[in-house]
């Protein structure tokens, strides 16, 4: 439940708990999330505070909208920064998926001149 008594503003408590429930797998990605009104009623906080925690969780990519039909969770984004190289493998492995590869087609083709005088 949000604090009322407490200096964090309520738009920032309830990202916070959405966010955690995104974590805890709770709320899981492209499901939605409740509609404003339902989230106002369970806090008993105001649609402004209620669409301000949207708009953050938007912002930082965890939630997205779609017109008429409300906010959804966004799948988890792969975060690899300029700071190591982690291959595809272990990218996927992180995100709790299972990596693979599929073979869409090979063919034979000859190697243009410049290729061809390249000595291996």
């Amino acid at each position: 439940m949000l604090k009322l008594n407490e200096p964090t503003p309520l738009y920032k408590q309830l990202s916070d708990l959405l966010r955690q429930q995104i974590i805890d797998e709770k709320l899981k990605p492209d499901h939605r999330i409740p509609s404003e009104r339902a989230l106002c009623q369970r806090y008993k906080i105001s649609r402004i505070t209620v669409r301000q925690a949207i708009s953050d969780m938007m912002n930082e990519g965890l939630l997205y909208r779609s017109q008429g039909k409300g906010a959804f969770v966004a799948k988890k984004k792969i975060n690899q920064g300029l700071v190591r190289f982690v291959n595809f493998e272990r990218t996927v492995l992180e995100l709790g998926m299972k990596p693979s590869t599929k073979i869409l087609g090979h063919e034979v083709l000859p190697a243009d001149v410049r290729i061809a005088k390249i000595d291996l």
